[in-house]
């Protein structure tokens, strides 16, 4: 073979192994920094699933809210000193009422239910 067709074969075969030292290094530099985005963008995916969440459970009370007749306590209008300001606090706090309200329907089913068995 003639020196310069060797050289060159020499340069081809250094250049490829340089490439494949190249390309079996690079991951071990990469993960980190995938790992770093993924972990982001699973909160970010895990923070828009809870606002979803939240707004499908607030479309829900609505919902249950509008085929409801008025309470008798409630004259339709909402306290201003009631307010916090907060909507998420304020819709905790009706549902929390919506709740108890619930509870007392309840015992007073059960306690007509343990009064008829009881006959």
């Amino acid at each position: 073979m003639p020196k310069n067709i060797r050289h060159r074969a020499l340069k081809l075969c250094v250049l490829c192994l340089a490439c494949a030292i190249a390309i079996a290094v690079s991951p071990i530099f990469t993960p980190a920094q995938s790992t770093t985005q993924l972990e982001f963008r699973i909160i970010q995916l895990e923070r828009q699933i809870s606002e979803l969440r939240g707004q499908i459970y607030s479309l829900q009370n609505q919902g249950s809210r509008v085929n409801r007749p008025p309470s008798p306590s409630g004259s339709g209008r909402t306290n201003a000193r009631m307010l916090s300001g907060d909507p998420l606090f304020d819709n905790l706090a009706t549902l929390a009422i919506e709740t108890k309200q619930d509870v007392i329907k309840i015992q007073e089913r059960l306690s007509k239910l343990e009064s008829s068995r009881n006959r």
